[in-house]
């Protein structure tokens, strides 16, 4: 499957709150689902992550940030774009 990029964006627990204001873009699906796994991935979200993109091209995993990432994650700047402590990807095409 061939994608220009594929984007992601954050929300809080209530799935409605922006953590930030941004959406995060990344060049290939290897270095996509790497982050996946820095931000604390276990089997069964890898699992889910890896069926969604195979199935659909598309996707979401929730997973939880420590402390420290999220406090990283709230200090990132803002984008032009509306974001949406999950984990999102919206289609590219």
């Amino acid at each position: 499957m061939h994608r220009d990029k594929w984007t992601i964006h954050f929300i809080e627990e209530d799935c409605k709150t922006s953590v930030v204001n941004r959406y995060f873009a990344f060049a290939t699906l290897h270095n996509l689902r790497d982050f996946v796994i820095r931000c604390n991935a276990g089997p069964a979200e890898l699992d889910d992550f890896d069926h969604s993109v195979k199935a659909w091209g598309r996707g979401s995993t929730h997973l939880t940030l420590t402390d420290e990432q999220y406090v990283s994650l709230k200090k990132c700047p803002s984008g032009s774009h509306a974001a949406t402590s999950t984990y999102v990807i919206p289609t590219t095409e």
